[in-house]
């Protein structure tokens, strides 16, 4: 009986060492995922069970995630997936335990684990401050890049989604709100068109169905906006109103709170001038519309181009793409676009 038990063990453990070589070759080239949380105290100060108490990345495309976020130096940090916190996440991890980013040291290798496969190794930087965090699963590569900003500290919300009446109160079409510029990671901006009397507020993640979570909602404060969760938006569910339909820019400040909307000729809500150069989209193209000629680049999120156009002045160039982030650089200006 020893013999046979011993002799099926063998059998059984040889048949897991294929199947493991099948799953390792069919995810040799990286892997895809919905949604991508950073926890940790790096980040948020402690271990939360809770999916709210994470930093919910910017989904550039299925294989690459990025957030401008505050991390604690020599506390740890990893990445979650899913909306859970057990047998429904995957796990990425330090191939190293820590892994410790310093200046000349910022690409790491991730590790894919199951929730209760292999070891727990986190990462870490050696300097506190602000960081542009670069999950890319395709070369499954963690890139942690010092920024220039360090003003003041980022906090947790490295993108907001615009939800409202526009896209039926729709959290998985809620209209991103990013980061356009590094060298300014505390300035949001985002284009949307908004019909008259619709109301909208602004979600930091943009889950389907994801309600439990934080929100930003009209400040107490013309042109200031406060981050509530869910229990403190029912008593304090401030939202803003379009005063009538247009594209509307939204332009938020993360350091100071602070939130213009405007469309492309006058300002709505907040003392920020519309700029004269617009960067957008609409219905799968990229529309530029400057106030001289000019030259637009696009890039994917690569960082390669895939297109140029000739802008006139004054008229609406449409320059049509597939669905993506694009970077989109003209007249001066850069934008990131989500098409």
């Amino acid at each position: 009986m020893i013999r046979t038990i011993t002799q099926k063990s063998k059998e059984l453990a040889i048949a897991a060492m294929m199947l493991c070589s099948v799953w390792m070759t069919a995810h040799a080239e990286g892997y895809t995922e919905e949604y991508m949380r950073i926890t940790g105290p790096a980040v948020v100060g402690g271990w939360y069970e809770y999916r709210d108490h994470n930093v919910w990345m910017l989904r550039e495309n299925p294989s690459l995630f990025t957030a401008a976020v505050y991390l604690e130096g020599n506390q740890e940090f990893k990445f979650l997936t899913g909306t859970g916190w057990g047998w429904d996440c995957v796990q990425y991890n330090a191939a190293a335990d820590p892994f410790v980013f310093s200046a000349g040291n910022e690409t790491a290798t991730l590790v894919h684990r199951e929730w209760t496969d292999g070891n727990d190794f986190k990462f870490q930087v050696s300097e506190s401050g602000n960081y542009l965090l670069t999950v890319n699963l395709e070369a499954m590569q963690l890139t942690a890049t010092r920024l220039e900003y360090q003003e003041a500290k980022l906090d947790m919300f490295p993108a907001f989604y615009a939800v409202g009446a526009h896209n039926g109160w729709s959290l998985a079409g809620a209209n991103p709100i990013v980061m356009t510029d590094p060298a300014s990671p505390h300035i949001l901006t985002g284009v949307m068109t908004i019909n008259e009397g619709n109301e909208f507020k602004l979600a930091s993640a943009n889950v389907d169905g994801y309600w439990d979570q934080w929100f930003g909602v009209m400040g107490t404060t013309d042109g200031t906006y406060d981050v509530l969760h869910t229990h403190e938006v029912a008593e304090n569910d401030r939202k803003w109103t379009a005063s009538h339909t247009a594209e509307y820019r939204i332009t938020m400040n993360r350091a100071s709170r602070t939130i213009s909307i405007a469309d492309n000729t006058e300002s709505v809500v907040g003392t920020v001038a519309a700029s004269k150069t617009a960067i957008f989209a609409s219905d799968g193209n990229v529309v530029i519309c400057a106030d001289s000629d000019c030259r637009a680049e696009i890039f994917d999120a690569t960082g390669r181009m895939v297109k140029t156009a000739v802008a006139a002045a004054g008229e609406r160039t449409y320059v049509a793409l597939p669905a993506g982030l694009y970077i989109v650089r003209a007249a001066g200006h850069t934008r990131l676009v989500n098409i």
